[in-house]
């Protein structure tokens, strides 16, 4: 991963010098324009999270010119100098394109990338460095980092419903998607507690054009960064306040971004169409004795939510999965994309009414532990506000399969959310190493309010080898002050 820097002689400027001047006469025509200023971990390309140097996270105002400029680019002049006449020389991009999450960098504490988490976003923000982008997510003060998140690179920007925030998609070529565990509203709260802004840019940024907020929902919030390029990148966290920060180079001539991409994990389809590679699978692919009936493409106006990836048919390569509509009237599906095969669902008719976001995938479990997991969608007819449906899907050659309710024809599916009009509250409990989901319900004690009583029950479904879904129990009706259980998905680690 190298960076090709030229150097010109008999100009004074150097780099920083003009990033700080241009950043002095874009704030001054600015006024009262928001500065940040906090000191952290990263000046430089070289360093690393634990050892780099302290500058601002964002810095929109910093030089990195302390240190920086010898240990970017070996015999560098200090002052990073433009000149008239050009001489090439390399510096590295020390980081991979590759796909990062909060247990492959060793933050965090949670061992899903695809986690929800409670702690609410307090600003967003992009700064210019002189070789490197940054992308910078605060959280309220006292909230954790959170301990799930999800960042990898995709080639077609992730484009959102009408009414939906602000997801018109980002300027760019390429699209980093970053995924978090946290929220925009506290749980006991009506309005949201981040208000924007939801589109953020920055005249002085390389590589990256504009960072857009592309979805929040079920205790997980979505950005993309618009990019000229897919280049590598680094993530790390910053306490005092919580922040997670994103580095990304403004340039990276590696020549092994393919394989980069392959052996993160990512599906050698994303790969190769980020990247030109056709180095082709990493695991022992399964090809089908004939390709899938073809589906028609995707077009740039559809509407998708985030995409998600693992080993669903169990071939050692990633599968994409992902949910999309391309007019509201036609149905919203789910696709799922393997190797060179695309297959949909109908989740959603054009006849009815559903809520586009709310139609999503959530994750994926191993249920059965067969290196088949259980693929969990979400579907939401109705009104905002209103509950879930949660289906679980496999696939099977060309086919995606729901799961059925044990002896019957009827999808089998459980409940997650608040329904606000009748007070009550469902959950989604999983049993680890069993293949047991159970359905949490908390309602009222008492028709009016004040409520000092809440009463719940669980009932717990089981997974059966013919792939059908048995209610097993339904237990007790429990009673308590407070209910002892969110209305998410609790104990579930999604793969």
């Amino acid at each position: 991963m190298k960076l090709q820097k030229k150097l010109r002689t008999n100009k004074p400027f150097s780099r920083a010098g003009i990033l700080l001047l241009a950043l002095i006469t874009f704030a001054s025509a600015c006024g009262d324009s928001k500065e940040y200023s906090e000191e952290d971990e990263s000046s430089t390309m070289a360093d690393s999270s634990e050892t780099s140097s302290v500058v601002s996270d964002v810095d929109e105002d910093d030089t990195s010119s302390e240190g920086s400029d010898s240990e970017i680019g070996e015999g560098e002049d200090e002052d990073d100098t433009f000149t008239d006449e050009t001489e090439e020389e390399i510096i590295e991009c020390p980081w991979d394109v590759g796909w990062k999450s909060a247990s492959s960098t060793g933050g965090g504490t949670g061992s899903s990338a695809w986690g929800t988490g409670d702690s609410l976003l307090e600003d967003a923000r992009l700064g210019a460095h002189v070789d490197y982008d940054r992308f910078v997510l605060e959280f309220k003060s006292g909230d954790p980092i959170p301990s799930s998140y999800n960042i990898m690179w995709l080639a077609v920007e992730h484009t959102g419903a009408e009414g939906v925030l602000d997801v018109a998609s980002p300027a760019g070529d390429v699209f980093l998607e970053i995924g978090v565990g946290a929220s925009f509203t506290s749980s006991n709260a009506n309005a949201p507690y981040f208000t924007g802004p939801y589109r953020i840019t920055n005249p002085l940024l390389g590589n990256v054009q504009e960072a857009v907020s592309v979805g929040a929902s079920d205790g997980r919030i979505t950005w993309q960064l618009g990019s000229n390029e897919a280049n590598g990148f680094r993530v790390f966290e910053l306490e005092e306040p919580s922040r997670l920060v994103i580095d990304v180079c403004i340039s990276d001539a590696s020549a092994t971004k393919g394989e980069d991409c392959i052996d993160s994990g990512m599906p050698p389809g994303l790969c190769g169409a980020l990247f030109d590679y056709t180095g082709g699978y990493t695991g022992p692919h399964t090809e089908l004795s004939a390709p899938c009936p073809p589906v028609p493409e995707i077009t740039a106006t559809a509407y998708t939510t985030a995409s998600y990836f693992t080993d669903l048919d169990g071939d050692g390569d990633n599968e994409e999965a992902f949910t999309y509509y391309e007019t509201y009237d036609a149905g919203m599906y789910l696709r799922v994309i393997d190797g060179a095969d695309k297959i949909d669902y109908l989740l959603a008719s054009g006849g009815t009414a559903y809520i586009p976001d709310g139609n999503a995938v959530v994750g994926a479990i191993d249920l059965q532990t067969d290196e088949k997991p259980e693929l969990f969608v979400t579907r939401h007819g109705g009104s905002p506000g209103s509950p879930r449906g949660v289906g679980l899907f496999q696939i099977e050659d060309c086919e995606l399969l729901p799961v059925k309710r044990h002896g019957t024809d009827v999808n089998f599916s459980l409940t997650v959310g608040n329904w606000s009009v009748g007070g009550h509250g469902y959950g989604i409990d999983c049993v680890s190493g069993a293949p047991v989901l159970r359905e949490l319900h908390s309602y009222p004690g008492s028709p009016t309010p004040p409520v000092t009583t809440w009463l719940w029950t669980r009932t717990t479904h089981e997974l059966l080898s013919d792939n059908t879904m048995e209610e097993v129990s339904i237990s007790d009706e429990f009673s308590g002050s407070e209910v002892p259980w969110s209305v998410g998905y609790n104990s579930c680690v999604f793969e």
